[in-house]
């Protein structure tokens, strides 16, 4: 017998929050009945109600991190591969377990309630205003699911068009004299799964004269154009990701741009997918400058050992990143899509099950298999959504998605929103595995990635565990990047809102208006790489610029300049009193006047200070 006398087990009983996961210490001798006993013992009073013998066990390796929690959400429990209680202990646990990990997973039976046998919960709707607050009625010995059926009988005919289950809920505790049910839900609201019984969820009672549940329902159906065309490519399919993705068929998809890719150049969007998902721009960021840990570092030497090694198929090679990837606290699931009939080398989905987080796509070496790697995994992405078109069109989100790519030794990072299309972006160099053991530049390379990931996963976890709204008609929310405020030179963050059509959105300019104190002032907003605030108030200064009102720095590189929205004339004749047109809409003879105008203009610049230099000249 090589481990000690004693085993000590972390343990947690289903559905807990992780923070409550206990040790309990027993014998390698005894067995798992006697465990149950020492479990009842150390819930005590909790398990007064509940018979040894009723205690379901399961055997978990799980460790105790910050991921604890979604990889809980994640589990299923096979009830045919529960601990017998005759097993010995020494027989499941041979070694002496890891520290950190978690050990045994707990089901228990419910207690028999001693409180009232019927519900009054006061309900609203998400987005409502607070004069329609509702109750409904219900016992408490019902589920979730059963509430949904009662939220949606009370809430005719606005409800008739969903279907109950479409229904998410929020258990939440708010005063209705103080509404916020954004931050209600983000700081404290539980999410409602339908199997739970109501007298687990309210198993504390209830508080008069709060709000007990918030309701999001999927939105009605409207004529709103940007749905439709998002309807309309989700039903079109993506086919068998596998097939897809063979550059031949591929690239009879992109002769009319159906991935925005850049492959070919001319199938991208001019907005790329770092100014519409900000979780993005910040792993762009991440990758760069964010301090490696020593898990970070861990998990890099172990994939460098692992990846650089020969694997006889395919599916070796990826079974062999998922557990390096689970060690390091991302369980990733090789299964199938939805009700598609594909399978993934790997995903991560969300907590409630409706998002793909993350999915990973592998072939054995580079040039093995027919498909390519990047674009397989774009279609996966595509065929995430397509069991659910309808509400994920409505969706006032990208709906982001990160990718990883292994070919052989090599692993490569790119991300996918959907807008009207699938848009997909590589974020990161290439990284190859297989580095000299004294080439530490790459190492730190892949080290700072990884941590990026780490992170990002967080990120994305979150985002989709609060509720999304719909989108409204005449919303230019999937045609614009996402900032949608600034701050000044002093400080003010001013909000501000898009305009629905965008004439240069192909340069990244953009117009709107302010919004809030200051609101109705119009407004240009220009996306870019390098520019010179400087140089631009040289020639703001000398009236041959619009006023620069702030010029702020965004993650993944990109810079926002705001500044006055000049009245921009597109017509043909005559031009508008007092507006602009663009030089080049303006006939050769009409131009000649200006010429002396903008050459003295151009020497002022290149002469002032150290000399500036425009950047379109």
């Amino acid at each position: 017998m090589s481990g000690p006398f004693h085993l000590k087990l972390n343990c947690i009983v289903l559905g807990d929050n992780p923070r409550r996961i206990f040790p309990v210490d027993i014998e390698r001798t005894e067995i798992v009945g006697d465990l149950k006993e020492v479990i009842k013992d150390k819930k005590r009073p909790e398990f007064d109600h509940v018979a040894t013998d009723r205690l379901e066990l399961w055997k978990v390796d799980l460790p105790i991190n910050e991921m604890i929690e979604q990889n809980l959400n994640n589990l299923t429990l096979d009830p045919m591969k529960s601990l017998s209680p005759v097993d010995e202990m020494v027989e499941i646990f041979p070694d002496a377990p890891p520290r950190k990990y978690l050990h045994i997973i707990i089901q228990c039976p419910p207690a028999v309630s001693s409180g009232p046998l019927r519900l009054k919960l006061n309900c609203i709707v998400f987005g409502d205003d607070p004069r329609h607050i509702f109750p409904v009625d219900i016992e408490r010995t019902k589920t979730v699911s059963d509430l949904k059926n009662v939220i949606k009988v009370a809430k005719k005919p606005e409800f008739d068009h969903v279907a109950a289950d479409r229904l998410e809920l929020w258990k939440v505790k708010i005063d209705w004299n103080n509404i916020d049910l954004r931050n209600a839900i983000i700081d404290g609201g539980v999410e409602l799964h339908p199997l739970t019984e109501l007298s687990d969820v309210f198993a504390d009672g209830i508080e008069r004269g709060c709000i007990h549940i918030v309701v999001q329902h999927p939105a009605v159906a409207r004529q709103i154009p940007a749905v439709d065309r998002r309807i309309a490519y989700l039903k079109k399919g993506a086919g068998s990701p596998s097939a897809g993705a063979k550059p031949s068929a591929f690239s009879m998809k992109q002769d009319q741009q159906e991935y925005l890719c850049n492959r070919p150049r001319r199938a991208a969007d001019p907005v790329p997918i770092t100014l519409l998902e900000p979780i993005f721009a910040e792993f762009v960021d991440d990758c760069q400058n964010h301090q490696p840990t020593v898990r970070d570092n861990d998990i890099v030497l172990q994939l460098s050992e692992k990846m650089a090694s020969f694997y006889p198929n395919e599916l070796a090679r990826m079974n062999t990143f998922r557990q390096v990837l689970r060690d390091y606290g991302i369980i990733l699931n090789a299964s199938m899509v939805g009700s598609t009939g594909c399978t993934t080398d790997g995903h991560l989905l969300s907590t409630n099950g409706q998002f793909v987080l993350m999915i990973i796509e592998g072939k054995n070496e580079i040039g093995s298999g027919a498909a390519e790697p990047f674009m397989e995994a774009m279609l996966y992405y595509r065929k995430f959504m397509e069991d659910s078109k309808i509400e994920m069109a409505r969706l006032r989100s990208f709906i982001p998605c990160i990718h990883i790519i292994v070919f052989g030794a090599c692993i490569g990072f790119s991300g996918s929103v959907f807008t009207e299309k699938v848009q997909s972006d590589v974020l990161v160099p290439i990284i190859p595995l297989f580095w000299h053991s004294t080439d530490l530049h790459m190492q730190v390379m892949a080290a700072h990635t990884f941590g990026a990931l780490k992170i990002a996963v967080e990120k994305l976890t979150k985002l989709y565990s609060r509720p999304i709204p719909s989108l409204a008609p005449e919303d230019p929310y999937l045609k614009c990047p996402y900032p949608q405020s600034y701050t000044t030179s002093t400080g003010f963050i001013q909000q501000f809102s898009y305009d629905e059509i965008q004439i240069l959105k192909d340069r990244l300019i953009f117009f709107g208006e302010t919004v809030g104190g200051v609101a109705g002032s119009k407004i240009c907003m220009k996306f870019v790489r390098h520019y010179s605030p400087q140089a631009h108030e040289f020639c703001a200064s000398k009236g041959n610029a619009p006023k620069i009102i702030a010029y702020n720095s965004l993650p993944g590189g990109w810079n926002l300049v705001v500044m006055d929205a000049l009245d921009i004339d597109n017509d043909c004749f005559p031009q508008r009193p007092g507006s602009y047109r663009l030089l080049s809409e303006i006939s050769v003879s009409d131009r000649q006047p200006l010429k002396e105008t903008i050459t003295t203009l151009i020497r002022e610049l290149h002469n002032h200070n150290d000399g500036y230099v425009h950047g379109d000249l």
